[in-house]
């Protein structure tokens, strides 16, 4: 059975967003392994921008020196 475990900022997507990705991934990885959608299981885990770094930097620090907002 495909598992897939997908890491990203937290906020960075919907409820319905996840839904939506996680029913694309579903079809994609079901065709690709040749197994019936149930089979595939997807797990979104959100961590905390200030948790997540880039380099030496934290995304939040990275942000205020692009002058990026959050969506």
């Amino acid at each position: 059975m495909p598992f897939v475990k997908i890491e990203h900022v937290a906020g960075e997507f919907s409820a319905e967003q996840r839904a939506d990705l996680g029913r694309e991934i579903t079809d994609l990885v079901a065709k690709a392994a040749g197994v019936p959608p149930t089979l595939v299981w997807i797990v979104f885990h959100e961590i905390p921008a200030e948790n997540w770094m880039i380099g030496r930097k934290t995304i939040p620090e990275l942000m205020g020196e692009t002058g990026a907002t959050k969506k």
